[in-house]
């Protein structure tokens, strides 16, 4: 099997199991220097561009870069978009089979220096918050890297070259299979009382500012969506949800005389989730 064949593979691979729509890409342009020093690129494709996307991250590489993804992700501080895994990082390679033999994950060894990478399958959709709370119960049971835990964090691309590592390849040595792991047990107590802490911190005697929702501020595929998002982020900066309602039925012109049921629709749906 080729390299081009190989990294199909992965993605594919890794598009099905974590239900990926489109993948963001980072690509270091001096992976040699102090990682302050780094100089980062980005880029988006959705998976009917993988190919077209894989060969420019090739000729990136062959140039010296070193290629990192992630599924794409809102720039807010949650997101409407859920996906089913968490990935550990910096596992020895021996806890990281161990691992695979008993969860559907994924093992990428980043090189013999360094240890591997596991994206672990879930039973549940997580949001970058609840990610983060799994990630956080999990490195510190197995002692993974702790600066790689964030919810959003960027992974090294399989079948590239890490030339922080002087040009090794980073190669898949487990591939999913087994259970995939459930990690509600984890969600419901902790994720509530990171709501609450949110709401707690909001500043007290005046109102926070509210801007208006748009499609732009996050990486959603309608309006209605971009709406759901944006009313979500400013439950959790500890907005009333009257003041939510009268802001969003105020933008929501396109929705004419329906535009106030629509926004208390939208805002009751959000403040169901951010307490899920």
């Amino acid at each position: 099997m080729s390299i081009q064949d190989r990294q199909m593979r992965v993605l594919e691979e890794l598009s099905k199991e974590a239900g990926v729509f489109a993948w963001e890409w980072g690509w270091v342009v001096n992976p040699k220097a102090d990682r302050s020093g780094w100089r980062w690129e980005f880029g988006k494709c959705r998976n009917a561009d993988l190919r077209k996307i894989l060969a420019k991250m090739r000729q990136k590489n062959a140039r010296g870069c070193d290629i990192y993804l992630r599924p794409v992700c809102s720039k807010n501080e949650d997101s409407i978009i859920q996906y089913p895994f968490f990935v550990l990082d910096d596992v020895d390679e021996a806890k990281a089979r161990e691992i695979a033999n008993t969860n559907r994950a994924l093992v990428v060894k980043t090189s013999t220096e360094g240890g591997c990478q596991v994206w672990i399958f879930t039973r549940e959709n997580l949001t970058r918050t609840q990610r983060l709370v799994v990630q956080q119960h999990y490195q510190k049971k197995i002692g993974s890297d702790v600066g790689a835990v964030s919810g959003v964090q960027f992974s090294r691309a399989p079948c590239f070259k890490n030339y922080k590592r002087g040009g090794q390849w980073v190669n898949v040595v487990g591939w999913p299979r087994g259970d995939r792991l459930s990690v509600a047990h984890l969600l419901q107590p902790i994720t509530k009382d990171v709501v609450e802490s949110a709401v707690r911190e909001a500043p007290r005697g005046a109102t926070p500012p509210v801007p208006s929702p748009r499609k732009s501020d996050c990486d959603c595929s309608s309006q209605s969506e971009a709406d759901f998002a944006w009313c979500v982020r400013q439950l959790k900066n500890g907005v009333q949800q009257k003041e939510i309602v009268a802001r969003l039925a105020q933008t929501a012109g396109r929705k004419g005389r329906h535009a106030e049921g629509y926004a208390v629709r939208t805002v009751a749906a959000a403040a169901r989730f951010s307490v899920c």
